[in-house]
């Protein structure tokens, strides 16, 4: 499909090494950008799901590596995380498109100031803000 879709992915064999949370967000992630809702600009997207030899649907050791295990531990699946989301009926994982606001001339102003003195100490912390508020405290 090349670069007629939004976004692709080749998914591994299902294993104990890709956990069902990952494959969760991948396939949300994958919605987000089918739907447009983090380009605005819908589209195909592309999955490669990977299976095993013969589409093998029994889970247990894999064909030529006994130690590798094809079946998630039920412990997993049973987990609390896993039960809220099976019982929640909304996607795993939640993706927002990205937007950004002008940052106020004052604030720079005033940063430019505190890093411009030779005595200060700044640090800087990354990370994601709520709302402008939260700019400069």
């Amino acid at each position: 499909f090349g670069p007629n879709v939004r976004w692709a992915k080749d998914l591994p064999c299902p294993s104990v090494e890709y956990p069902a949370h990952a494959l969760l967000s991948d396939v949300d992630l994958a919605v987000a950008q089918a739907s447009g809702r983090l380009s605005g600009h819908p589209g195909p997207v592309h999955l490669n799901l990977c299976f095993r030899e013969n589409l093998a649907p029994d889970g247990g050791p894999v064909r030529g590596a006994p130690e590798r295990n094809s079946q998630w531990e039920p412990k997993y699946l049973d987990s609390l995380p896993m039960q809220r989301w099976i019982y929640s009926g909304l996607p795993h994982s939640s993706y927002l498109a990205p937007f950004s606001e002008p940052c106020p001339s004052e604030v720079i102003s005033a940063l430019v100031r505190l890093v411009s003195d030779s005595d200060a100490r700044v640090v800087v912390v990354v990370g994601s803000l709520r709302n402008a508020k939260e700019v400069l405290l």
